[in-house]
């Protein structure tokens, strides 16, 4: 009786293509190690956050090799952060935040991130802004993986003040609290 269910089972699970899933269930795609809301994570993505995530690690510790607990932390932080990306992600798309040309141009002109200064210091570490400014002003100089660069987290920015300009605590809610 057990064969002939076994067997039977076998058979039932690979015509209808579910295998061992429930009912009504999602096929699971190849690669795909979770799901954030629908957003799919996949194994490259977890893969290269966690390789980031640990030579991050190796450098704060002057690259010293990396012991279990401290490897299961980047994991955990890796993880972590692909969530949070998902989930911030869909707040972007749904609250419809986009990214404008000029202010692209706004930040290349007045608040350029350090990454990209750090190509302009001179020998004592200061900044040279004439240099940069020049560079800017020259149609021969290819901006576009910095353009990408703060493209990508311009979104995140804006999502940040608005979560921040939301989260006010009244005086009212404070004594409301204490009480």
């Amino acid at each position: 009786m057990i064969a002939a269910t076994f067997i039977l089972f076998l058979f039932l699970g690979g015509m209808t293509g579910r295998g061992c899933q429930p009912p009504g269930a999602k096929k699971i795609q190849a690669g795909v190690i979770g799901t954030v809301n629908g957003t799919d994570i996949t194994a490259q993505q977890y893969d290269y956050a966690v390789r980031q995530q640990r030579a991050q690690m190796r450098q704060q510790g002057q690259n010293r090799e990396l012991n279990a607990n401290q490897i299961a932390t980047a994991n955990q932080q890796a993880w972590e952060s692909l969530v949070q990306a998902a989930i911030f992600q869909q707040a972007i798309d749904e609250m419809g935040i986009t990214v404008s040309d000029e202010e692209v141009l706004s930040v290349f002109e007045n608040n350029p991130p350090a990454e990209l200064l750090a190509q302009y210091r001179d020998e004592q570490g200061n900044v040279d802004m004439d240099r940069y400014f020049a560079d800017l002003q020259n149609p021969a100089v290819d901006w576009s993986q910095q353009e990408a660069y703060i493209r990508a987290i311009l979104p995140w920015q804006k999502l940040t003040e608005i979560v921040s300009a939301e989260a006010v605590v009244t005086d009212e809610e404070i004594r409301e609290e204490y009480v």
